[in-house]
């Protein structure tokens, strides 16, 4: 989305200009303001108009890219196009602009042709209807690329006379529309409070819904057929392949509950009681889980499958009458817990595992990566970027100038301490609230002294709000690249990034939902575990809202088929 306060910054100074006794446009800047685009996109390397401002290309049959300035004023802009040569572009794209639902201009460019030039279009006169368009799609083969657009508003009496000018490069289609659950916000619930992402996705959802329009009612008791009966609906998920919904409720109904008949107004500890024996009864895999001594320790059950974490917890007393808001708090973790992690199945060993709960980073384990950097990344890695704290590790990214870099980010690898081939590899994060930042989470074995092809398997690298890259790279080959939009923020809160990687293939999940499946040709080697971040202008445009930011991981789960051999340690290939 083009940020309405950005070109408001810019257009205030329009305010305060005259021409021929004449008043400059006054423009009305509304939140209709926005950058859309129809087909696959994807970010690219190739550079923008200026440093740090990217590019994106797509190659999608019937593939567009639209500006919507929403410019409220009456007045005759001059645009220009950015056009970043490749080889790979179409030799043939067209700009249209004007009123949608009208005759549009056209302009054809050729996006192949050296030098990288703002390529003029012509003058649009805006009318204050704030809906005039700017779309660029494609007229022969080849790929479309998109980069910044040039409006220059004119004196309406001179037209070499130039007012303002504004470039368009927020590349980001971020449409609050799509992004279903931030739709969902409540007045009762303020945006800053840790629980506004959970109820917004249960609702969104249809797994708690609001108790009416625009109120969660977060205080409110919650009943125990309420209870169950969005218990019974977040089960309509990856548990029911192991058990079965049938037999979860069955179990809740009858078997749940320590008092008889069924309590209407539940507990805390009556959930929890609930909750803990559907876990322990769904056949998912619990391998993971600190399992307390006494296996009727409902508390240390609670706690070690991170459903209540005590008196600390938001969630507060067990005695006290369960409410609508820690109803949301467990149904939220039992769902992440049991739900969303784990492989699919069964016939897993859990192989290698991490919650960063410790005071610091496990250096037996860990190897932190320093001043490591290469070709097009924009950062350093620095050491003192990668901190674990609170139960998370923590990826920082800095505004400072190391060595010819500007910013510095960080890295961290299991290196030959821990590698395996094939499994299920997963870990819960949560991006960096600002675009221009690589989020990922990759493995790749380095160069092997046998010469064989190596390859790159990236379970993720994301870009702010809600893209999700799932790659695989084997020397030799093309790049098998898909970029999947999630349907929410992901900086707002954690989620499960995962992949099944198998001697065919490898299958990519997210919060346990399959969004992709690749042939795997060559990834055979044992390869590390590996969390990193980078600065690139293909993640978004770089701004200094990513200062102090970070990407955050709570946990990282491998497991391995069970009776298999796949994992090495100590010095794998």
């Amino acid at each position: 989305m083009i940020r309405p306060s950005r070109l408001l910054k810019l257009l205030a100074v329009l305010g305060c200009c005259t021409s021929f006794g004449l008043s400059a446009p006054q423009p009305d800047l509304s939140p209709e303001s926005r950058f859309e685009v129809k087909g696959d996109w994807l970010g690219g390397s190739t550079p923008g108009h200026a440093p740090g401002r990217g590019t994106l290309y797509c190659n999608t049959a019937n593939a567009s890219a639209t500006w919507i300035p929403a410019i409220h004023s009456v007045c005759p802009v001059r645009l220009s196009f950015w056009v970043s040569p490749h080889p790979g572009n179409t030799a043939a794209a067209r700009i249209e602009f004007g009123k949608p639902g009208g005759t549009l201009e056209s302009r054809e460019i050729n996006l192949r042709s050296e030098p990288a030039r703002w390529e003029p279009l012509g003058v649009l006169r805006f009318d204050g209807s704030g809906t005039e368009i700017i779309r660029l799609t494609r007229s022969s083969p080849g790929t479309l690329r998109a980069s910044g657009l040039k409006l220059e508003i004119l004196d309406p009496q001179d037209a070499k006379m130039v007012w303002q000018t504004l470039i368009l490069d927020e590349l980001v289609a971020y449409d609050r529309a799509i992004l279903a659950h931030s739709a969902f916000e409540f007045e009762d619930v303020p945006r800053n409070d840790p629980l506004a992402p959970i109820v917004a996705r249960l609702a969104a959802d249809k797994i708690l819904p609001p108790v009416s329009s625009g109120k969660f009612a977060p205080a409110d008791p919650i009943s125990s057929t309420d209870f169950i009966a969005a218990l019974g609906r977040l089960l309509e998920d990856r548990a029911s392949a192991s058990l079965g919904k049938a037999a979860l409720l069955e179990h809740a109904k009858s078997k749940g509950w320590t008092q008889s008949p069924v309590p209407d107004r539940p507990s805390l500890r009556d959930a929890l009681e609930i909750l803990v024996g559907c876990a322990r009864t769904s056949g998912r895999p619990m391998d993971w889980v600190e399992k307390p001594a006494d296996s009727n320790d409902i508390a240390g059950w609670s706690k070690a499958l991170g459903l209540y974490l005590g008196e600390a917890d938001p969630i507060r007393s067990t005695s006290a009458t369960l409410t609508r808001a820690q109803a949301a708090w467990l149904l939220a973790r039992f769902q992440t817990s049991l739900l969303h992690s784990g492989p699919p199945g069964s016939g897993w060993k859990l192989a290698f595992k991490d919650e960063f709960n410790a005071p610091e980073i496990d250096s037996s384990v860990w190897k932190v990566s320093n001043k490591e950097t290469w070709g097009k990344l924009m950062s350093i890695r620095m050491s003192a970027n990668v901190v674990q704290k609170d139960g998370l590790l923590r990826l920082i990214t800095r505004k400072e100038k190391v060595a010819d870099k500007e910013w510095t980010t960080g890295m961290i690898g299991t290196g030959k301490n821990f590698r395996q081939a094939y499994g299920y590899w997963e870990a819960r994060m949560r991006y960096a609230a600002a675009p221009g930042l690589n989020n990922a989470f990759w493995t790749n074995p380095g160069k092997d002294p046998e010469g064989k092809p190596g390859w790159e398997i990236d379970i993720n690298e994301g870009h702010w709000p809600n893209t999700i890259n799932a790659s695989l790279h084997q020397e030799g080959l093309a790049s098998l690249s898909k970029a999947w939009r999630a349907p929410v923020d992901l900086s707002k809160d954690f989620h499960i990034y995962g992949c099944l990687w198998s001697e065919k293939e490898v299958v990519y999940f997210w919060d346990g939902r399959e969004i992709d499946r690749k042939p795997n040709t060559q990834a055979r080697r044992p390869g590390p575990v590996i969390f990193s971040t980078a600065i690139f202008p293909w993640a978004g445009s770089i701004t200094d809202a990513l200062h102090e930011t970070s990407m955050d991981v709570d946990w990282v789960r491998i497991w391995a088929p069970a009776g298999s051999s796949t994992s090495t340690k100590d010095g794998g290939p």
